[in-house]
């Protein structure tokens, strides 16, 4: 029983790793590729008219909106991605786009915007902007106008660490506008936060140039350090970059909390669940004195993390209080979108540091690697044994350069390991383990340069 729920799991993560190698693979194609010309208003006009004569019968029995956006998603499929096909393509992603706004689905919407920007040299924030405008001249439904604010207010976050902070202005009007059309006085509080929040970081943007160069003649200039340090964390959300610096802040109290956290990060073993409590309760009682929204919610992010870490080995009012702040935090529902956060100890950026050389990642509940050498899969097994993340899929293949693997460890109760050898050996080896009540999840093996000697990974469980 237990062998198949691990089976269920790991159909579960190919399919997820499936979903994020093609994003990666997709998005780097489109990066790398460079943007075509949009065709001219002329050539649009013909090409759209000939899509819509293409695609007559379908327009008009798209009524519903349903049916609309199906037909924009159908559009959006016929796209081919070549430069032979980029004038068709435009009118496609064009009408896909205008379907889109008409049905008022938001996500099509700014999906379709989003591929025009990147495959054509267009204004892609502005295309956005536009996007969200619209969208928010749709029906009067609440829910649907709530889902916009959200939206807009996550695509000014986006704008703001790309430093377009005339387009994150834009977005908190179309927010503030929804908020006076639903006469909600949260989304208006909203718009009003981040305007003014917007307002400041532009001042920290004006400062960054002299700062920068102060900080190349002048490495320990406190004023130089907290306005680089802030800009970092305020703005790109990047602690790595701005916890150092803001270890020589010109605020004494941000200073001395970035030293104690720096310390901890630096340490060769873990934090105690006490030190750690500690820095998270600094952190926190700091986000209660910052007068600006975002440094205010960095600020408590930072505290959320230390909470989450120090939380299970805490008892009584402590355990209550660090619970309380990671749920306030929001760092649980921001985890994703927060992972430029620095990590809690040279352990976990030593890790982040050896998978992503192993061209994989690491995240609380899973790892993968795709091209470790074989010792260096072991060792890195052996780290990730102390976060509880056990071996599930071991597959090692030869190369000129020897032996490699690809790998996935899954994080679970159970303790794991993984073993090397020759065929005789890993076969005594699984003898072994069964008579002390082990099954082997996984065994892979391969011939050697000589087609000789087979080598074996045997993740266990009990």
């Amino acid at each position: 029983m237990r062998v198949s729920q691990c089976a269920i799991r790991w159909i579960k993560l190919v399919r997820l790793l499936s979903v994020l190698l093609v994003f990666v693979l997709s998005s780097g194609l489109c990066l790398s590729a460079d943007r075509n010309p949009a065709p001219s208003a002329a050539e649009l006009k013909q090409l759209q008219a000939s899509v819509k004569d293409v695609f007559k019968a379908d327009i008009a029995a798209a009524k519903s909106r349903a049916q609309q956006s199906a037909l924009a998603e159908r559009m959006v499929e016929d796209v081919q991605n070549d430069v032979a096909s980029a004038g068709s393509d435009y009118a496609l992603l064009t009408q896909a786009h205008e379907l889109a706004i008409k049905a008022s689905n938001t996500e099509m919407s700014l999906k379709v915007a989003r591929l025009i920007g990147q495959r054509f040299d267009v204004d892609e924030p502005k295309l956005i902007v536009q996007t969200l405008r619209e969208l928010a001249k749709g029906p009067t439904d609440k829910e649907y106008h709530q889902a916009l604010a959200e939206n807009a207010l996550s695509v000014a976050s986006e704008q703001i660490a790309a430093e377009r902070f005339e387009v994150a202005k834009e977005c908190y009007e179309v927010v503030s506008s929804i908020g006076v059309k639903l006469k909600s006085a949260d989304l208006s509080k909203k718009a009003n936060i981040g305007r003014t929040d917007l307002a400041e970081l532009k001042k920290l943007a004006d400062k960054l140039p002299t700062a920068r160069q102060t900080l190349e003649n002048k490495t320990d200039d406190p004023a130089a350090n907290d306005t680089v340090g802030r800009f970092e964390i305020m703005v790109k959300g990047n602690w790595n970059a701005g916890l150092p610096l803001l270890a020589k802040s010109s605020d004494t109290a941000i200073k001395q909390a970035s030293e104690q956290d720096l310390k901890l990060v630096a340490a060769q073993s873990p934090a105690s669940p006490d030190e750690a409590d500690a820095i998270s309760q600094r952190w926190w009682e700091l986000s209660q004195k910052q007068a600006l929204p975002r440094l205010k919610q960095q600020f408590k992010l930072r505290a959320g993390q230390w909470a989450e870490y120090a939380a299970p080995d805490l008892k009584g009012f402590n355990k209550t209080r660090a619970e309380q702040r990671l749920s306030e935090s929001e760092w649980i529902a921001t985890n994703g979108s927060a992972n430029k956060l620095m990590s809690l100890s040279r352990m976990e950026a030593e890790l982040e540091g050896r998978l992503a050389s192993f061209h994989g990642l690491l995240t609380k509940d899973f790892a993968l690697c795709q091209a470790a050498k074989f010792d260096e899969a072991i060792a890195t097994s052996k780290l990730l044994a102390l976060r509880k993340l056990r071996p599930i899929r071991i597959r090692p293949y030869w190369t000129a350069d020897g032996p490699f693997v690809a790998a996935i460890w899954h994080r679970d109760e159970f303790p794991g390991e993984v073993f090397d050898g020759t065929e005789a050996e890993v076969l005594e080896h699984d003898k072994a383990m069964r008579a002390g009540g082990w099954v082997p999840c996984d065994v892979a093996g391969y011939p050697d340069k000589d087609g000789v000697t087979r080598f074996g990974g045997c993740p266990c469980r009990s």
